[in-house]
């Protein structure tokens, strides 16, 4: 029986789900098949180079860039905007 490399599971993984996944989920993955999860992090940006899967980068809360992946044909997503409501003379950010 041919064992499946990692980069191949995570091609599956990610063909096989909606929406868009954090390199943390891709970390989680490697882990759980026994493989170090920059190994995994690796394989999931040869696929993106290799345009197998579609990857995005943004900025995190301490303006780090960071990278999500998805199949091929998801949207990008957007991000919503704070709104700020001011109630009786005091501004709130939703």
């Amino acid at each position: 029986m041919e064992k499946i490399s990692l980069k191949q599971i995570i091609l599956n993984e990610i063909n096989n789900s909606e929406g868009w996944k954090s390199k943390g989920w891709i970390y989680d993955i490697a882990e759980q098949e026994g493989y170090s999860p920059e190994t995994g992090a690796r394989d999931a940006r040869t696929l993106a180079e290799e345009g197998k899967i579609l990857v995005s980068y943004y900025k995190s809360k301490r303006n780090k860039d960071l990278a999500r992946y998805a199949r091929i044909g998801e949207s990008i997503p957007i991000p919503k905007k704070p709104q700020i409501v001011i109630r009786d003379g005091t501004a709130y950010m939703i």
